[in-house]
């Protein structure tokens, strides 16, 4: 598209045909990596956390936690390097599914806190996540 900024227009009435289909590529590599950040989580949740119980927690969390900042690491150097193309995004934020570092937090806290304050640790831990 060599026309004006998509973002420049203030209806989207008025946006050319090239804008508006560029928004649904977006939309529509937004779903496809959310389905599979959900189905890689299905499937490699059990497995991680059988060898989390197996090997210790900490590498698992320290993974984990290098998944969840690759997201916008590759969107900085997407606008750094626009040469880059957007499903290197989908595909970065797609990897967090492997590694699910709050299931292995919820598992570290039920080892560590007594029972009768799980439930309170396990909502604050989500409630800071999910805030």
């Amino acid at each position: 598209y060599e026309g004006p900024d998509c973002s420049s227009y203030s209806t989207a009435a008025s946006m050319p045909q090239a804008c508006q289909h560029g928004a649904d590529d977006a939309q529509d590599g937004s779903a496809m990596g959310s389905l599979a950040l959900n189905i890689l989580t299905l499937f490699c949740n059990p497995v991680v956390g059988s060898l989390s119980d197996s090997y210790g927690r900490r590498s698992p969390i320290s993974i984990g936690m290098f998944l969840c900042i690759l997201p916008p690491l590759v969107l900085v150097l997407m606008q750094l390097l626009p040469q880059i193309p957007p499903v290197w995004y989908y595909a970065a934020t797609s990897s967090g599914g492997i590694i699910s570092y709050t299931s292995i937090f919820i598992a570290s806290i039920s080892e560590v806190v007594p029972e009768e304050l799980r439930a309170p640790c396990i909502g604050i831990m989500i409630a800071g996540f999910s805030g």
